[in-house]
């Protein structure tokens, strides 16, 4: 006998198969049978008429500190997400020293969301084992952050290039947590202190990477005018050291950078055809949103805040900063490729800023009746690292041509600051929503795209399609209601299509409402 059959269902499998009309029985977690007349079960599930498609693997998520405060993960949970690797981008919570995590936590805020206020880890096999006593909506893995990692071994040194010493430290203490079940690496060139590793840092941590088997996911140094150097990076210690590579929300940035498509996709595919295992992963948003703080040049970001203020409300430093930032030389300056016009706040600690959000720096400056440079420098200045935004970096047709190479697969990148990007709630939702009811993919290559090439990705055999022995984290669409309803101005509106979700054969959203925790922390 069986745990549960659904009956009725348009089965869209995740391998980019064609629907078609099966029941499928569940057992003991797994799907056990597919067909038709299957015999008896506990539980009969009626869905004629939707579709049943694989639960949704988020390969680029933030979710950790989220989990620890709100477990059902519910922004991820009510868009069919099942599963999701977090740790990207470099920013993480381990490993950090007991006298730094305060800071750490006040530094990630903005991206991670506020968390509970005791931390009781300090390693990243420490804070595994804490995640690892919850129970969540969603299974949830995590990489090795870069960036705390960096600052961990390096502390004040951290915005130096690494010793052989320092590299030892970082190898060490990389291994131990991947065999503590870490599924990789995160580093975000970005952003600080990332941005200041060399060639040798990479080689050395991909090393220990490959030689794990694990994933190496990039936030690039550069998705702007310096993007193809950017690419070569990174592709070139993957393939000395034969890691696993993953291109976080691969995009070109600036409309100056736009006839650079061809070249860039080009050179993944050339290293494709070289042996290197590379992929990428796209949110289907025009818009990006990051820190606030990384608008800086990398010689002012790795300032100690407390001199870095002291800078920002220096007549004589802002102007040497705001032509650094109008003439970048050598890393992304995001201001030169969009302008305060498409910039936009998105988080605020400081009631008085509240007004602020959801305004572009252009308004705020207007708002406050001096030039947008001037209150860029006072909301650091008062607010320091935790700011955030979001920033219409490419275009619709840079979206669209990136989304249709073969190597792409969706990632929300979902932040939790205060007013965050649509992505966060809507991710899936403007997948099926708009671009499968728009006709610009169909729903198979779209499922395939949001389950199985990410599950793959992860290196996560037993989860991705509808198939006998796969886990049973299944999710039913119903395409005719199907919508799109979160925006730039209502970011955190859940769209309408996804009545059920079930995660491990187990009901977990009914009707928008989380209704199970059937997820757990994920070790590889």
């Amino acid at each position: 006998m069986f745990d549960v059959v659904f009956n009725g269902a348009f089965i869209v499998d995740g391998l980019g198969s064609d629907p078609f009309r099966a029941d499928v029985a569940i057992l003991g977690g797994e799907i056990a049978a597919i067909g038709h007349d299957l015999g008896s079960s506990r539980e009969i599930v009626d869905i004629d008429g939707l579709h049943l498609v694989p639960g949704f693997v988020d390969i680029h998520g933030h979710s950790e500190l989220r989990a620890m405060v709100d477990p059902g993960l519910y922004p991820k949970l009510l868009q069919g997400y099942t599963t999701e690797l977090g740790g990207n981008c470099g920013v993480g919570l381990a490993p950090v020293r007991h006298e730094g995590r305060v800071d750490l936590a006040k530094e990630v805020s903005g991206i991670l969301g506020l968390g509970p206020q005791d931390w009781p880890w300090s390693s990243f096999p420490e804070l595994l084992d804490h995640l690892g006593s919850m129970n969540f909506g969603l299974d949830l893995g995590l990489l090795v952050p870069h960036g705390p990692l960096r600052r961990f071994v390096m502390g004040e040194r951290s915005c130096q290039s690494a010793t052989a010493e320092d590299l030892s430290q970082m190898a060490m203490l990389l291994d131990q947590a991947i065999e503590a079940g870490a599924f990789g690496l995160s580093t975000g060139l970005f952003y600080d202190p990332c941005c200041y590793c060399d060639g040798r840092e990479l080689e050395a941590l991909f090393s220990v990477v490959a030689a794990r088997g694990g994933l190496v996911s990039v936030h690039q140094r550069s998705e702007g005018d310096g993007i193809l150097d950017s690419l070569e990076e990174i592709l070139s210690p993957a393939e000395r050291t034969g890691a696993r590579l993953q291109i976080s929300h691969l995009k070109i940035g600036g409309r100056r950078n736009a006839h650079k498509l061809e070249a860039v996709l080009g050179r993944i595919g050339s290293a494709v055809d070289s042996g290197v295992d590379v992929a990428f992963d796209q949110y289907p948003y025009s818009a990006g949103s990051t820190s606030l703080y990384s608008l800086l040049p990398p010689r002012w970001m790795g300032l100690d805040f407390s001199l870095l203020r002291r800078s920002l409300c220096d007549k004589v430093d802002r102007s040497i900063i705001k032509e650094e930032m109008e003439n970048p030389d050598g890393w992304d300056g995001v201001h030169s490729l969009v302008g305060w016009g498409g910039i936009y706040l998105t988080s605020a600690q400081r009631e008085e800023h509240r007004p602020y959000l959801g305004k572009s720096l252009e308004e705020i400056g207007r708002m406050r009746g001096e030039d947008p440079f001037d209150s860029f420098f006072y909301l650091l200045s008062e607010e320091g690292k935790a700011l955030t935004m979001i920033d219409f970096i490419t275009s619709d047709e840079m979206v669209e041509g990136i989304m249709a190479h073969p190597l792409q697969m969706f990632g929300t990148d979902g932040l939790y600051s205060p007013c965050p990007h649509p992505r966060t709630f809507g991710c899936s939702y403007r997948v099926l929503g708009d671009y499968v009811k728009g006709g610009k993919l169909s729903l198979p290559e779209a499922v395939n795209k949001l389950s199985s090439r990410p599950a793959t990705r992860m290196g996560l055999s037993d989860r991705g399609t509808i198939q006998v022995g796969k886990k049973a984290d299944l999710v039913a669409l119903d395409m005719d209601a199907m919508a799109n309803m979160a925006d730039y101005g209502h970011p955190d509106r859940i769209g309408e299509g996804i009545p059920f979700v079930w995660v491990g054969g187990k009901l977990s959203v009914r009707d928008k409402t989380v209704v199970g925790l059937g997820g757990r922390l994920l070790r590889r």
